[in-house]
């Protein structure tokens, strides 16, 4: 059966639906995710690696690329939180109008529609104490087709990260990398809010160069914004977007620290321990509650989660105000 799996169209979200995919691989289901322009690189690797079957790309506002990319497919999967300012088609068929069916099967060429119900988590959060988690709904929805959910189903497959580990290990050598002798940071998104602030960054720094770790920085924001980029242990992966050689960089470290962003949901598929920093939203909401290699940090102050709201710079820097002792003791949790 052709099963059309939306997630959001990102690096995150197709990770944490991870399991699902897994789940309807192996019961002999193709796989297909609909990708914008903007996710479809890493949507490439997934097809690339088999994780995935397909993909079916669209461009964000065009009508007649969403009825090509959701249509002619035998199931439709949509999960609980599409709203109409994100995708109008798609919060359409969710509604469930009566006038969508003969479109959901003449327009679209939809044999079914499903949609994957919320799943909420408890919250110490005093702006939302029941938060819905993306990630522990597509692990719930796995039940829906008669499996229990296997926890290898959280990490991309041995295979993949094998490859992945022969692709980085030349250029870890260029770059005077030894496995397992080296920590990744990932301290900025294009959402500033998200955002390390700079004493944190710091903090992170000190806590690797007193222990003879190499830091490596990936994402959008270069050492050198920072005043690290002259430091003998700090390595510039900055604006790298190969995730075969990313995953392979990530299985290979001895931990990653990272904002929320699709960089940290990359880090744990790859099987590293992941410290998070939660600054203008919560773990609680977008990562798996007790994943096996991630500790999260969150202060939980009352002006989190923000959804898209500026936070101010003294607002991030209290919610990001965590000790080199703190970030020690996180690093053993997620170490283990």
């Amino acid at each position: 059966m052709k099963l059309t799996l939306y997630t959001w169209s990102g690096i995150g979200d197709s990770l944490m639906a991870l399991p699902l995919i897994y789940a309807l691989k192996s019961l002999g289901h193709e796989v297909i995710l609909p990708s914008n322009q903007q996710a479809l690189p890493f949507y490439e690797f997934l097809r690339d690696q088999e994780i995935i079957s397909g993909i079916a790309s669209y461009r964000h506002r065009s009508v007649v690329d969403w009825i090509r990319a959701f249509g002619n497919t035998d199931k439709l999967i949509l999960p609980a939180g599409v709203e109409r300012w994100q995708h109008p088609l798609l919060w359409a068929l969710r509604k469930g109008a009566p006038a969508f069916g003969p479109f959901l099967r003449l327009g679209l060429r939809i044999k079914e529609l499903e949609t994957i119900e919320d799943v909420h988590e408890k919250s110490p959060s005093p702006k939302l104490p029941l938060a819905s988690n993306r990630a522990q709904s597509y692990i719930h929805w796995i039940e829906r087709y008669g499996l229990d959910f296997k926890l290898d189903w959280l990490f991309f497959e041995d295979r993949v990260l094998l490859k992945c580990r022969e692709r980085i290990q030349k250029l870890l050598i260029g770059k005077g990398l030894e496995p397992g002798e080296y920590a990744i940071l990932y301290p900025a998104t294009i959402r500033a809010e998200k955002n390390m602030p700079e004493p944190l960054v710091n903090q992170i720094a000190e806590y690797c160069f007193e222990r003879k770790i190499k830091l490596v920085f990936v994402g959008d924001l270069a050492p050198k914004n920072l005043g690290l980029d002259a430091h003998e242990s700090v390595v510039d992966w900055s604006g790298r977007r190969d995730f075969g050689e990313l995953a392979g960089l990530f299985s290979l470290s001895r931990a990653v620290f990272s904002v929320d962003g699709g960089l940290l949901h990359l880090a744990l598929a790859s099987r590293c321990p992941v410290v998070s920093f939660w600054g203008a939203t919560i773990p609680d909401a977008l990562v798996m509650p007790n994943h096996p290699y991630h500790h999260p940090l969150c202060r939980y102050l009352p002006f989190q989660p923000y959804e898209g709201e500026i936070v101010s710079d003294s607002k991030r820097l209290e919610a990001f105000n965590f000790s080199k002792q703190e970030i020690e003791r996180a690093v053993q949790k997620a170490d283990r």
